[in-house]
């Protein structure tokens, strides 16, 4: 009850790093991609893939993260990165 889309490889026309698989994922909502949308992934495809639809991306776990993406101009804010699940919990409240 977390969800209300889930969306998998060729699941979308395209897969990450495009951003379609995100706007897939929206489609139903009624929510907009934007910057106010969280895409929270574990590799840099997935980092690429939030900034190609326009959402804020959020890296979760231990994985190496290129440097150059603190660079990209679409990255509005530096790059949050979650180590483990009480991390992103943490945050989540903080926002909301």
């Amino acid at each position: 009850h977390y969800f209300s889309s889930i969306v998998g490889a060729t699941d979308a026309e395209e897969d990450k790093p495009s951003g379609v698989p995100l706007h897939f994922a929206l489609r139903n909502s009624g929510i907009q991609a934007s910057v106010d949308v969280w895409m929270v992934g574990d590799s840099m495809t997935d980092v690429h893939a939030a900034l190609n639809a326009g959402c804020e991306p959020h890296f979760y776990g231990e994985y190496k993260i290129d440097d150059s993406i603190e660079q990209d101009s679409r990255l509005k804010k530096p790059l949050n990165r979650f180590i483990n699940h009480a991390e992103m919990h943490e945050s989540l409240l903080r926002i909301l």
